[in-house]
């Protein structure tokens, strides 16, 4: 997100202009933005440098010029008059709504393919980057054959040190619930609680009389739907003392490890506290792995085969079965949970599910009644689309051959249609259903989710050139076919998101959002890769759909720490850099290494499909569309020639004999069958 600059205010008489401190030396080299986001520490270093990991040449300045400028700011009369251009804009978009700061994503955290590569003629491409590595830590890339957990990098990137400062009185040290929070305010909560995250448990919370953590937890994730000045009045005693419960949970198992502790952490892996503090993201997988090994000690993953039994015998009475059926659910809500923490992660699964729940919850004819009803149906749904998610992610070649990859595109194909039955049910439910909307819309987001994934999967991991002797290569038209299926699907969620209420949004799990991301993340990265290959824009209603589904976003967050704030601001970075593609592009070919032949070739191109142009990096074309939102206020996020470019994990060239074929102009991409429309 933007940050405030250092800034001195000049002494001469009568002078009301700013100026910047200058960068440090590492950033002044490679004409990077420079930001000093923390004073207190003991070393002072840029956040880019402190990031990275570099010498900063700040460190051997003096502190107290520093802290002089950070007073002379906080004592100037003239602050309000002359902020600088990076200062955070805060305006009202509708009743209650406020507008967050804006997030500056910058390119190169996005997948390298879709910016350094470019047509240079019928069939022939040039990569502007160098070496081989997939990926390189060390210069800060993210890892993109993990999608989902670059994703969650991505945000904490553009959020890093964004916290808002808290009331030292109200978080000095741990409380007991009922000294943070009156009666009634507890009830209040609790009832939120109960209304709007409960369902996406699946199963009935079971408590304790002397062990009260659970309503302390209800209480501090239902605390993010209080007005804000509620909500900032308890929501840092409520986090520090969630924290605290939480440790002693993970760090004194034996002790803990009970039924209501189980679902402590299960709760916290699904919805993380809030407290206006953006610094540090808890592995939700780590504590749900504390979760299950308590489960497994407790025998919880006995409980669905116990339940299936227990119901063809018919010997226990209705408490027991219903205690016993609680107990079941509890654990394939741990089991699909750790699918959802684990996908697109390269997060080692650490439970499996069985087949038992199929023949224990079986998919109703019609709208489910009841709320046991619905928990079991959405039980089955989710295993159904995390079953086949994780199948998909195992499926690997088996031999090179052309019979070889035909047995594997086949079982592909079959894969990706299992997502269907699931989807069908849970998207009209989603409107349909009198109650419990909210879930049904994120299964469906869920499933859409794995669709795409799976594509990226399969093509990122594709055999390359060199795997071995074939004849028939991976990358013919099946690249297309599940390009246009992987746009579709993507578009089509933004939609339902865009048509959905903003207020069953809010309340769904923190890593949904992460899921939206990606869908997005997805539309883009399709753009700019038609756009290097052909020039021209993709038809449709893209730009417009993302632009709509950030509004829907923001108004869904409402506050600035919410994760459907924090989606809708990341997404609106990446719109940006599409929107403003010709700055990206032009920078890309002008700093490329040895470019002087390439760019020749570049711009006397006329290779079909390619517009005759002096300068296609920058021309701007006749069908962009006026930007719906202001322009960033730093532009040039690129990369420097002189910097070691982001090795990231992705590969894109299996776009190369596709787009020569198939991608002639855009309506040729356009063309076929639809399969997400079916």
């Amino acid at each position: 997100m933007k940050r405030k600059r250092i800034t001195t205010t000049s002494t001469a008489p009568g002078s009301r202009r700013t100026r910047s401190v200058a960068a440090c030396d590492a950033c002044r080299k490679l004409k990077t933005r420079c930001e000093l986001l923390e004073l207190d520490k003991q070393s002072i270093r840029c956040h880019r440098c402190k990031t990275l990991g570099l010498q900063c040449s700040y460190q051997d300045m003096d502190r107290a010029f520093f802290e002089a400028q950070k007073t002379s700011r906080s004592n100037s009369g003239e602050q309000g008059a002359h902020r600088t251009v990076e200062e955070h804009r805060v305006q009202r978009e509708g009743p209650g709504v406020e507008r967050k700061p804006e997030v500056v994503v910058h390119v190169e955290w996005l997948p390298r393919h879709m910016w350094k590569w470019f047509r240079t003629g019928s069939g022939e491409w040039q990569f502007f980057g160098q070496g081989n590595e997939d990926y390189d830590e060390e210069n800060g890339g993210l890892n993109w054959s993990t999608p989902l957990a670059a994703i969650q990098s991505l945000t904490d990137s553009c959020y890093s040190g964004s916290s808002r400062p808290s009331n030292p009185s109200l978080s000095q040290s741990c409380r007991k619930l009922e000294s943070i929070l009156s009666k009634d305010q507890i009830l209040l909560l609790l009832k939120l609680f109960d209304e709007k995250h409960s369902p996406w448990l699946n199963f009935d919370l079971i408590r304790s009389d002397s062990n009260p953590i659970l309503d302390l937890v209800c209480c501090a994730v239902a605390a993010r739907h209080l007005n804000e000045e509620l909500r900032d009045a308890v929501s840092a005693s409520l986090r520090l003392t969630t924290d605290d419960s939480v440790s002693k949970i993970i760090f004194l198992p034996r002790s803990s490890g009970s039924l209501e502790a189980i679902q402590v952490l299960l709760i916290i892996a699904f919805w993380d506290p809030l407290s206006g503090s953006t610094d540090e993201t808890r592995d939700s997988h780590l504590l749900l792995a504390s979760a299950i090994s308590m489960a497994l000690n407790l025998r919880l993953n006995e409980y669905p085969d116990r339940l299936l039994d227990a119901r063809r015998s018919g010997n226990l009475n209705d408490h027991d079965m219903e205690d016993l059926t609680n107990k079941a659910k509890l654990w394939l809500t741990l089991t699909n949970a750790d699918s959802l923490l684990s996908i697109g992660r390269k997060k080692t699964s650490l439970c499996t599910r069985g087949d038992t729940y199929n023949k224990l919850f079986p998919v109703p004819a019609g709208i489910p009644i009841g709320k046991s009803a619905r928990q079991e149906l959405r039980l089955r749904l989710l295993g159904n689309i995390l079953d086949t998610c994780e199948t998909g992610l195992s499926h690997q070649f088996a031999s090179f051959g052309p019979e070889g990859f035909d047995r594997w595109y086949k079982r592909a194909c079959d894969i990706l249609s299992s997502f269907i039955p699931a989807e069908r049910i849970s998207e009209p439910l989603g409107v349909l259903s009198d109650v419990d909307k909210s879930p049904f819309h994120a299964i469906t987001i869920i499933s859409r989710t794995c669709h795409t994934l799976l594509i990226y999967h399969w093509r990122a991991r594709r055999p390359s050139a060199t795997s071995g002797p074939h004849s028939h290569p991976p990358n013919h038209s099946n690249a297309t076919h599940w390009g246009k299926e992987a746009l579709i699907t993507c578009e089509r969620t933004l939609l339902s998101i865009i048509e959905m209420d903003h207020r069953l949004l809010a309340p769904m799990p923190d890593f949904v959002f992460n899921y939206i991301i990606f869908l997005a993340t997805y539309v883009i990265m399709i753009k700019f890769i038609v756009w290097n290959a052909m020039r021209r824009e993709c038809q449709g209603l893209g730009d417009q759909l993302l632009s709509k589904a950030v509004d829907v976003l923001r108004r869904a967050g409402s506050l600035p720490d919410h994760p459907a704030s924090k989606c809708a601001e990341v997404i609106h970075g990446m719109l940006n850099l599409w929107l403003y593609k010709e700055r990206v592009l032009a920078h890309a070919l002008a700093n490329a290494p040895s470019t002087s032949d390439v760019a020749d070739a570049v711009r006397t191109s006329t290779a079909p499909g390619l517009p005759e142009t002096s300068q296609p990096a920058t021309t701007t074309s006749t069908t962009t569309p006026s930007p719906p939102f202001e322009p960033p206020a730093e532009p040039y996020l690129f990369p420097s020639s002189t910097q070691q470019p982001q090795q990231l994990g992705l590969d894109f060239d299996w776009f190369n004999q596709s787009l020569t074929r198939e991608f002639t102009s855009w309506d040729g991409f356009m063309q076929g069958s639809y399969t997400g429309y079916q």
